[in-house]
């Protein structure tokens, strides 16, 4: 009977201090931090999931241009990869949240860290590194307009280019002009591949008036009249792009920054919190069984 009692008392005792505990999602500040992170992961990763929606469909659109495929097999290869781990960090960060697992939200704030370091890095480079980046793009204009007369799908964008940004050549219509007599110096006169040799209506200044296409685009290409072509090369037309848009990348930069720099914060806060609950519980459940004894 006095068994009896003591058990009865041990499991009344072992009730109330387990009454006593309090859910953690119904402490006040560290529901606010998982709420927040719950938030910001669950937008990491819709922002991962549509880089790399967006990498696959412009791989895929890319064979439209065969010409330019070498030199956009490299961005869109990083752009689905960046993607690829931003969803990847996403969803540990998401699934580590929500299930209280230490060992997912560990792995996501380290990739954080590293995501937010490589982010500086980068832009950092690119503004010390600016003259470098400039020598590149000229590079591969270079590239694509000493094949411009061999391929089609390579003059077609080409042109494309030309017309949306109202330029012609790299730094000059001139430019066209040595590359035409490097063409024609490959072809026999009067082959079929001489008369591919020829000035870019894109260049011309009028290419809507028919006379004014005809004479711009004439096959005697060291005659083109300069009055009748568009003056301002694409690398320069690029670079006053590039320029323009300057200070909206910087804001676009740190405008990624700050939510990155408060998602670390969330879930350092959120993991430390758990480690402590658990800490806490442990000890609690060990008086208890002492207790009981």
């Amino acid at each position: 009977m006095a068994d009896h009692t003591t058990r009865s008392q041990g499991k009344h005792r072992y009730k109330t201090i387990k009454s006593k505990r309090q859910p953690l999602c119904a402490r006040t500040s560290y529901s606010c931090h998982k709420l927040c992170l719950f938030l910001y992961t669950l937008c990491y990763l819709v922002i991962g999931l549509a880089l790399l929606g967006i990498g696959i469909y412009v791989e895929v659109e890319r064979r439209e241009y065969t010409g330019l495929e070498k030199s956009l097999s490299l961005p869109v290869a990083i752009l689905i990869f960046i993607g690829l781990f931003i969803s990847i960090n996403g969803l540990c960060g998401l699934v580590g949240t929500v299930e209280e697992n230490i060992s997912l939200l560990k792995l996501f704030l380290v990739l954080s860290v590293a995501t937010f370091l490589a982010q500086i890095a980068t832009a950092i480079l690119i503004y010390v590194n600016g003259i470098e980046i400039s020598d590149l793009i000229s590079s591969k204009l270079a590239l694509v307009l000493n094949d411009f007369n061999r391929n089609p799908d390579l003059r077609s964008t080409m042109d494309s280019v030309q017309n949306k940004y109202s330029c012609c050549g790299i730094s000059s219509w001139h430019d066209y002009v040595e590359y035409a007599d490097a063409c024609r110096e490959r072809c026999p006169y009067g082959n079929t591949c001489n008369n591919q040799c020829i000035f870019p209506k894109s260049c011309c200044s009028m290419p809507n008036v028919p006379q004014s296409a005809i004479n711009c685009t004439s096959n005697k290409v060291s005659e083109v009249p300069p009055s009748m072509t568009i003056k301002n090369g694409c690398f320069y037309a690029f670079v006053d792009w590039l320029s323009d848009r300057m200070d909206l990348i910087g804001a676009t930069t740190l405008g990624l920054a700050l939510p990155q720099v408060a998602g670390i914060i969330w879930a350092y806060l959120v993991l430390r919190k758990i480690r402590e609950y658990q800490c806490w519980y442990t000890v609690e459940l060990a008086s208890d069984y002492e207790n009981k004894l």
